[in-house]
């Protein structure tokens, strides 16, 4: 994994945010080359990915399945198929961290 992404999954845990980790994990044809490539993905439709994957005009139908997969939280395994190949995608759900709020810290707040 190249820096860049690490870095932008570490600020997405850091601001409190979900993102996921898109893998493609398989193709042939004319997406035998992007086999391995990653990117980062944001819920939010104006947030740009970190890295590129390399599938051309599918890149914005596979950021809009990682969005609906980041949305429900599960990871997900995505194929895609057209006339010039095929290729796969993994997407790792990294959901946003929790938070617990702990109010009136006294005595009873010891053990925690």
């Amino acid at each position: 994994m190249h820096k860049n992404l690490l870095n932008a999954l570490i600020e997405a845990i850091d601001n409190r945010e979900a993102a996921a980790l898109v893998t493609v994990t398989s193709g042939e044809g004319a997406f035998a080359h992007a086999v391995g490539r990653n990117a980062v993905v944001r819920p939010r439709m104006d947030s740009c990915p970190e890295g590129e994957l390399g599938l051309g005009k599918w890149n914005e139908s596979v950021l809009r399945d990682a969005r609906s997969a980041v949305a429900s939280k599960k990871h997900k395994h995505f194929n895609y198929e057209e006339v010039d190949g095929r290729f796969s995608v993994f997407v790792e759900v990294q959901p946003r961290p929790p938070h617990l709020i702990i109010a009136g810290a006294g005595h009873i707040a010891v053990p925690l």
